[in-house]
């Protein structure tokens, strides 16, 4: 059943990429530029097809299971939330006998070791599939991607913290916008709003794109929980320095979250007008990132849930901000949380004392509070109380999110809301 819905998943992604093919070269490119590279690659075992979000899922896991060295291969984001690439420092699929006699029938050059990029097509491919202009620019992004891997255009053993892998992903972005500049206007409204904005970009612009992509969409494929130093090439801001240079400190924009549709069944996302953004899967660092968002009123709920937070009133919360654009002002606050020292001490001591009362201490823990990282936003004004209200009450909010917001509502019309510089000094 899997087999056959792979099979049919990858035909569907090959008949589509022959189209955008055949679209690149009437733009007056040659067979071989951009597009040729990634054909190339799958011809010649560089790259290996794979379909369905059951497999891709399958394979990260395997994948992560004991990767505790660089190099350990790369996960990248591609233009597109349906198409997966993974670039691997050594062969994962080995040829068999046939293929490479096959493959010689044809003059193509079997690879049978060095690195390999792996493509995924997800499940939701199938409604992007017709979309020619969308899927151009998205090969045009994997092909690239792929052949600077076999090309060895950058150290593997420093993968995606090397500044040659940065200006790789520079490169290719900038492929893509030249692709851009050759559609008429009729083609270009086809694209979707993040490749357009591509098109857009001065080199100063595509440079720091190509920053933020490494930053926030890329990924190395280690042991989830495996200690990595930080980068030392990039700074990092803190919340203060973010609120203070205007910039957001989770990056959500930045990392392209696709849009969370629900179905009439659908129970897991907000009701409208809020809606949500989000992969719903943790990364290697144990992180999940995701958007609530009220359009029409310029509102985001941005959060970061930690899966190695002990379990409690708030879950795998860890930091919320909270940003407003509306009548040419912008607001914005960064949350997290802190413990009260002695109303834990009192939850532990009853707890020992009444061991029925355990599961109270540790999933219902009121000891646990929002703080004020940085930021201001003002929770009195009567809107932003009822739509953040809204939010916190929908069954369909992550309950994650829906008891800080809940909490963080209580606490500032009590005046009780504190900053965790203020509430250091006063413990």
């Amino acid at each position: 059943m899997q087999a056959n819905k792979e099979r049919q998943s990858t035909q569907g992604f090959l008949y589509a990429a022959v189209t955008a093919a055949r679209h690149y070269q009437a733009l007056g490119n040659r067979e071989g530029d951009g597009i040729g590279g990634l054909v190339e690659a799958l011809g010649s075992n560089g790259m290996v097809l794979r379909g369905t979000s059951e497999r891709y899922d399958q394979d990260l896991e395997i994948a992560t299971r004991n990767a505790t060295q660089r190099p350990f291969g790369i996960e990248l984001n591609t233009l597109s939330p349906n198409i997966q690439l993974i670039l691997y420092p050594r062969m994962i699929f080995h040829p068999s006998t046939e293929d490479i006699e096959a493959a010689k029938e044809e003059d193509i050059i079997t690879r049978t070791d060095g690195p390999q990029a792996m493509l995924y097509i997800l499940d939701g491919f199938t409604k992007e599939s017709s979309q020619v202009e969308n899927l151009t620019a998205n090969l045009l992004f994997a092909g690239h991607m792929t052949d600077a891997l076999l090309e060895a255009r950058y150290p593997l053993e420093r993968e995606e913290r090397s500044p040659e892998f940065m200006q790789q992903v520079r490169e290719c972005l900038g492929e893509v916008r030249r692709y851009i500049g050759m559609l008429d206007i009729a083609a270009r409204a086809k694209l979707t709003p993040r490749i357009a904005r591509l098109g857009t970009l001065d080199d100063e612009e595509l440079a720091r794109e190509a920053r933020n992509f490494c930053l926030y969409e890329v990924e190395p494929l280690k042991m989830p929980g495996l200690y990595e130093p930080q980068r030392d090439d990039v700074h990092i801001e803190t919340p203060q320095e973010a609120v203070q240079n205007g910039n957001s400190y989770l990056h959500v924009t930045e990392r392209n979250l696709p849009l969370r549709p629900g179905t009439a069944r659908t129970k897991d996302i907000p009701k409208k007008p809020w809606v949500e953004y989000g992969r719903n899967r943790w990364n290697r660092s144990h992180q999940l990132f995701g958007r609530y968002e009220l359009e029409e009123a310029g509102l985001k709920v941005d959060f970061r849930f930690d899966s190695t937070h002990f379990p409690g009133k708030y879950h795998f919360f860890d930091k919320i901000e909270i940003t407003q654009e509306a009548g040419g002002e912008r607001k914005q606050v960064i949350l997290g949380q802190e413990v009260d020292p002695a109303r834990q001490a009192e939850g532990e001591a009853k707890a020992w004392s009444d061991p029925s009362g355990l599961d109270n201490l540790f999933h219902k823990a009121d000891f646990v509070f929002p703080v004020i990282l940085a930021g201001d936003f003002d929770f009195s004004s009567q809107s932003a109380r009822r739509y953040l209200g809204q939010l916190a009450n929908d069954k369909g909010t992550k309950p994650d999110v829906a008891v800080v917001l809940e909490d963080i509502l209580t606490l500032a019309s009590q005046g009780q809301l504190r900053t965790l510089e203020g509430y250091l000094r006063r413990n």
